[in-house]
């Protein structure tokens, strides 16, 4: 992109589209949504040489500069003349000196086109100026902390996490899972379904309501329906219990992932309503050709039967997000994905991929080298003072109604460690908040040393994610 003209960058405006908060936390990171107008001559984006950039400044109360480069957060497509796009800008605020409890401050969003000019230059004068009070406030004092499941872990402790983890006093988890269906129509090498010896099944309809209803009364929020291991179009039951969260008025989101195989378990009419009432579905894909995918499935004729539930999901959605998971043994580049998905879907579809696999906390799993390019991530010990966000962000409750720790790696639910509780005898509050809960939390869980999920740990997962928080569905992996 040429460098924009004095003249043209005078006509290129920012206007809020939320509220901002008047306080918030040091050190800590925030979305704003502007509306951008371009009411220039010119094209802009953020792609080519030069490109443009929402970004901001932050100025003491006084107006002198405190940081002057800001994030950048780019234009998601190009903006043409007299058009008008909304705009997501991320802002981290500074941190407070030393024994400064609270401080003024004043938030300058403005645009910067690179090694070009900033636009709040004195001669183009195109920025918002917002007061912001920057503090530290805590969520709990020292006395409090008995009270508080994960007191112990200090990082928490900040005011801004309280309404996302705390109902009438007590703690809950971001959002929930609930398993459903332990049935799996594939082998896959990376998982453990094979292995599994607990009862295979669906969950009972006055179990599942009993878990809902236990949610709703903690103040609801997102659901994932993903099973710990098997594919949720195997749960024949899956209309009814989607049609039972959409009837209640503290359901947000509702996501899940599938291998789409089972799609065609259901009519048009049943799997329109599913995939439409459903915020996020995200599709895993295990090879991009029939060998790659039946080498790593253990089934034969599964390839055909995915890419038919692929297509028929993508041609019944109006409006679920929809995304691909690829898990490959075979090393493939982003052009060969991309086409890849061109050629059998005619659109574009977002999508992410691996090769490096977890060992579901049985560090004996990694002694089986993985065909072709795919790898097993090495074992690491983790702190045990600072765990990965899985307890904190999400609960899972298991087919049998027991409430786990750690939702991913108790494929076959018999570490007796990780039941915190079983919903069928006490509410899910009661159990989030229990002494096994809190004893997990205190002197941490025997299976993370072992387990090899690559997750963020608590401090990144607050630092990086808080301005996702109250929609977790949007950017967590369900």
């Amino acid at each position: 992109m040429l460098p924009i003209s004095k003249e043209d960058a005078r006509n290129i405006c920012l206007s809020l589209l939320n509220e901002i908060p008047s306080r918030m936390d040091s050190n800590s990171k925030y979305i704003v949504k502007v509306l951008l107008h371009n009411n220039s001559s010119v094209e802009l984006n953020s792609y080519d040489d030069n490109p443009l950039f929402l970004s901001y400044h932050w100025l003491d109360n006084h107006g002198n500069l405190i940081i002057h480069d800001g994030i950048r957060s780019p234009l998601t497509n190009a903006i043409e003349p007299s058009q008008k796009r909304e705009i997501e800008v991320i802002i981290h605020t500074p941190p407070l000196p030393t024994d400064t409890k609270s401080g003024d401050f004043i938030l300058r969003l403005t645009l910067v086109q690179e090694y070009i000019q900033w636009f709040d230059e004195p001669d183009i004068n195109s920025y918002i100026d917002i007061n912001i009070i920057i503090d530290d406030e805590k969520w709990w004092d020292e006395s409090e902390e008995d009270s508080i499941v994960f007191g112990n872990v200090s990082y928490l402790n900040k005011a801004k996490l309280r309404k996302y983890f705390q109902y009438q006093n007590m703690c809950r988890p971001l959002y929930l899972g609930i398993e459903t269906v332990n049935i799996c129509n594939l082998k896959c090498i990376i998982c453990p379904c094979s292995k599994m010896t607990r009862k295979r099944g669906l969950m009972d309809m006055d179990l599942f309501k009993k878990i809902v209803t236990d949610y709703c009364e903690i103040g609801g929020g997102d659901v994932s329906l993903t099973p710990v291991v098997g594919d949720i179009f195997l749960d024949k039951y899956l209309p009814e219990r989607i049609n039972y969260l959409k009837a209640q008025s503290k359901i947000r989101d509702i996501g899940f992932i599938t291998n789409a195989i089972a799609a065609s378990r259901f009519n048009d009419k049943d799997l329109r309503f599913i995939i439409n009432s459903t915020y996020r579905i995200d599709i895993s894909i295990y090879g991009l050709n029939e060998k790659e995918y039946s080498t790593m499935t253990r089934t034969k004729g599964s390839y055909d039967k995915m890419i038919k539930g692929i297509k028929h999901i993508v041609n019944l959605n109006e409006k679920s997000v929809i995304s691909f998971g690829f898990r490959f043994l075979v090393n493939h580049s982003q052009t060969e994905i991309e086409q890849w998905i061109i050629n059998n879907f005619n659109r574009n579809i977002p999508f992410g991929y691996t090769l490096e696999y977890a060992n579901w906390g049985d560090d004996t799993t990694v002694k089986i080298p993985l065909p072709y390019d795919a790898k097993w991530m090495p074992v690491q010990e983790h702190k045990k003072e600072m765990p990965c966000y899985f307890p904190l962000a999400s609960t899972k409750v298991f087919l049998n109604g027991d409430v786990n720790f750690c939702l991913c790696i108790d494929y076959n639910n018999d570490i007796t460690e990780n039941t915190i509780g079983n919903i069928k005898y006490e509410r899910l509050i009661d159990i989030y908040n229990g002494v096994k809960a809190r004893a997990l939390w205190k002197n941490g869980f025997s299976k993370c040393k072992t387990c090899t999920f690559k997750n963020i740990t608590l401090i990144n997962f607050i630092e990086d994610y808080f301005p996702y928080l109250d929609r977790p569905l949007q950017v967590f992996y369900v």
